[in-house]
């Protein structure tokens, strides 16, 4: 999909206009709101197999935020995330749920500019060969793997409208669900496999 090779059409069955690229920093907006007056008591940080996750179940046994969180950033529904010294595996995370937190100001955080960018296909964007050798290229500092949200917004992006956008971003959810399904079903017989082998040998 991303290298255009499979294409959507509109309603009527035409095709959408040409993609055009982007700079990263032409379609995102760097969040910048603070935690001022710690209004925001949920601290959430950054994993890389659940996104966000309170940092209470991240870190059962210390306590890792700050006492003062004024200076952490608030994460609303729509935001993304990342570790820029932790993104080269997987820790890059969005905010799907509605609930306000704050997240530490060494995670870097932005939003997509809908009028250009859907949430859902950049969240899939990031998953791309096209984003992976971008990245890799654009790494700071000799001993850890940096990205810099400077070398992000440098990274090019190809881009359908918004209503294939759309299209691709809602296809690739009902697979990912029928994934999570198809999932959920093996487990099922993984149990009644395991409880049907021990009442065979009882």
């Amino acid at each position: 999909m991303f290298t255009k090779q499979l294409r959507f059409k509109n309603n009527i069955g035409r095709n959408f206009p040409d993609w055009e690229t982007k700079k990263l920093g032409e379609v995102l907006l760097k969040n910048s709101n603070k935690n001022k007056g710690q209004k925001c008591s949920v601290v959430q940080s950054v994993s890389n197999k659940h996104g966000f996750i309170n940092q209470e179940e991240m870190f059962e046994d210390r306590r890792v935020a700050s006492k003062d969180t004024s200076n952490y950033y608030v994460i609303e529904k729509g935001h993304f995330a990342y570790n820029p010294s932790r993104i080269d595996v997987g820790s890059l995370a969005y905010k799907f749920d509605e609930k306000s937190s704050v997240i530490s100001p060494l995670y870097i955080s932005f939003k997509a500019n809908n009028n250009f960018l859907k949430d859902g296909y950049l969240l899939n964007w990031f998953s791309t060969w096209q984003f992976l050798v971008q990245m890799n290229s654009s790494f700071e500092g000799s001993v850890r793997n940096t990205l810099s949200y400077e070398s992000l917004v440098r990274m090019k992006i190809s881009t359908p409208s918004i209503e294939e956008q759309t299209h691709i971003a809602d296809f690739l959810c009902t697979i990912e669900e029928k994934i999570e399904n198809e999932k959920a079903t093996i487990e099922q017989f993984e149990t009644q496999k395991v409880y049907l082998l021990q009442q065979m040998f009882i």
